[in-house]
């Protein structure tokens, strides 16, 4: 994915990888970003402000993990959430402007 991907990929990921606290580990957040993902609107505001379409290798990569913590889940749920966490922990995003802020040009004198 591109730097500066919108707000609400980025919400979609981060829901993504937060793990539900109940018994087991719920990938539905995962399958919603990266379908968003894929959507035209994300497509087409990539394409505009980067100039390129977006691969969704970023959401892609959730979704995998997310689908094989699960499966990791029926043998070691330990292991699962352990793993599901340090994922969470790596793949934590940062805010980022798309557009480089201007300096002061205060030309008040």
């Amino acid at each position: 994915m591109a730097d500066g991907a919108n707000a609400e990929l980025e919400d979609a990921l981060t829901q993504a990888s937060t793990p539900d606290s109940s018994s087991s580990i719920s990938c539905v957040s995962a399958l919603d970003a990266l379908y968003y993902c894929y959507t035209p609107r994300n497509q087409i505001t990539n394409y505009y402000r980067f100039g390129t379409v977006d691969p969704c290798s970023e959401a892609l990569q959730t979704a995998m993990f997310c689908l094989s913590c699960k499966w990791k889940w029926i043998k070691d749920p330990v292991l699962a959430k352990e793993l599901w966490q340090e994922h969470k922990v790596k793949t934590r995003k940062f805010d980022k402007h798309v557009w480089e802020l201007k300096g002061n040009t205060d030309q008040a004198s």
